[in-house]
């Protein structure tokens, strides 16, 4: 029986064989980029469920750049000891080439829909992340997920940008990081079969064949039967597609930038300008305008508004609870519908388990966590996005209680490094926020009522970390699509 050594040169020298196999130069062209010399592999993870797919790519990934790589793995948990067969898998193979590996289990309570696991994941994967400094993260995805998610969309009706999903670079707003997904050219089944050939490993979630989800349905009949009534190789087709549709997707947005940097959209968005684009550009500009203020409109809804404005029409659609869009001769406008706070928006207690849920699909996160010197010097040279996270010193909160509020009239704060306190309001305006923004941004604090951060700025200097301190509290922020 071969010792542990032995099974790790073999390891090796497979993953060997897999790159001379399937060089840089058959990888997505639009990653090549970030692995070629000079590289920094310490600033590169691979996400590894244990399938085939994710053991590739790390395999791959090793061989091009070496064991300085990360490895993260989430254990939803689902699937009981066949969950943690995977996760042994990943931490056999990722310790048989040297490899560390990053890992949480899920919370027993979290729901098996495909959007809280993918919720899950993220912030699994942005936490890990910010804490080892990593820049890029490599996902496995293949060819037939490009096809699967066309047909998925397709359904949908969803245009030139959901259509080229998923793309070989996503960056992460939220995270900081860059989402790589080289293998975008490569089919399931060459994965599959050059794995089986080298005889390495992987596994076989039994969840990826049950009907219960539309996308193992598109998988399992759609694609398939796709496949084989066609008279040319479907998949490669759908690869020229994706490829076409992003650049297309990238053309709007490069024209969309020039238009809003000539033009100031913050409040509304000027008929006389919009008028004279095409209406493709149309959708873009609104889209893009809706989204920076964590705004959405569902696809029919905004093909009614594009018609209402060739027409010269008026009319109004719902964006949530608390607002809407109006477009009249002059201008498409956001109207806030609620002038005054609704009753969810009381005092809460914020909890460091779990995350609290607020109006416009917002979330925020408490964690209580023991920070190293070196992390705090990271994050005190700004290392963090301060839009959506702050860490502040445990000592400094009351009794270690959080809570959580809507701005109130007459609130004072004074951010890290500010000279002395200031009406928030004021702050707000400096920062150019609209009403719905000012209205619904959730408001940090203390028992005492205290501001300790507002998400979009630094956290309180009452608040602030030194190199001494080694527990913290790290807050994160989110806003989803309405």
């Amino acid at each position: 029986m071969r010792d542990n050594k032995g099974v790790s040169n073999e390891l090796r020298e497979k993953s060997k064989h897999l790159l001379s196999q399937i060089p840089l130069n058959l990888w997505h062209k639009s990653t090549c980029g970030y692995f070629e010399a000079p590289r920094e592999p310490n600033c590169f993870a691979v996400a590894c469920s244990g399938g085939a797919d994710s053991i590739f790519a790390l395999l791959i990934t090793y061989a091009l750049l070496g064991s300085k790589i990360k490895v993260l793995h989430l254990n939803h948990g689902l699937r009981g000891s066949d969950s943690d067969k995977d996760a042994e898998l990943v931490f056999s193979v990722a310790s048989a080439i040297g490899v560390e590996v990053l890992t949480s289990k899920c919370f027993d309570n979290i729901r098996d829909d495909e959007g809280s696991l993918r919720s899950a994941r993220i912030d699994f994967f942005t936490s890990k992340m910010r804490e080892h400094s990593i820049k890029y993260l490599i996902q496995g995805h293949n060819l037939d997920d490009v096809a699967e998610t066309m047909l998925w969309r397709l359904a949908r009706g969803a245009g030139e940008e959901g259509l080229c999903a998923p793309r070989p670079t996503s960056p992460q707003d939220h995270g900081g990081y860059l989402i790589l997904r080289p293998f975008l050219t490569l089919s399931r089944e060459f994965i599959r079969e050059t794995l089986n050939k080298h005889e390495i490993p992987f596994s076989n979630d039994q969840s990826n064949t049950s009907s219960r989800y539309l996308r193992n349905r598109l998988r399992a009949n759609t694609l398939q039967s796709w496949k084989s009534d066609s008279d040319r190789d479907v998949l490669k087709g759908v690869e020229t597609s994706r490829d076409q549709l992003d650049e297309v997707s990238q053309a709007l947005d490069h024209w969309a930038v020039e238009i809003e940097g000539c033009n100031s959209f913050e409040k509304s968005i000027d008929l006389v300008v919009l008028k004279k684009l095409p209406r493709a550009m149309r959708r873009k500009i609104i889209v893009r305008w809706l989204r920076s203020k964590h705004l959405f409109l569902p696809t029919k809804t905004l093909n009614e508004v594009l018609d209402g404005l060739e027409r010269g029409l008026s009319l109004k659609a719902n964006l949530s609870p608390e607002s809407s869009l109006s477009l009249n001769e002059k201008s498409i406008d956001i109207i806030c519908s609620r002038k005054f706070p609704s009753p969810i928006w009381a005092i809460h207690a914020l909890p460091f388990v779990g995350r609290w849920s607020f109006p416009r699909t917002q979330t925020l996160k408490a964690e209580i966590r023991e920070a190293s010197a070196a992390e705090i010097t990271r994050i005190c040279s700004g290392g963090i996005n301060q839009e959506v996270e702050a860490w502040i010193n445990y000592a400094s909160v009351i009794d270690g209680e959080l809570f959580v509020r809507r701005r109130e009239s007459g609130d004072l704060f004074q951010p890290l490094g500010s000279t002395g306190q200031k009406k928030l309001k004021d702050f707000m305006i400096d920062r150019k926020w609209s009403q719905i923004r000012k209205e619904n941004c959730p408001i940090v604090v203390d028992r005492r009522g205290q501001i300790l951060w507002v998400p979009g700025f630094p956290p309180a200097e009452s608040a602030k970390l030194e190199a001494s301190i080694a527990r913290v509290i790290r807050l994160t922020y989110s806003v989803a699509a309405s």
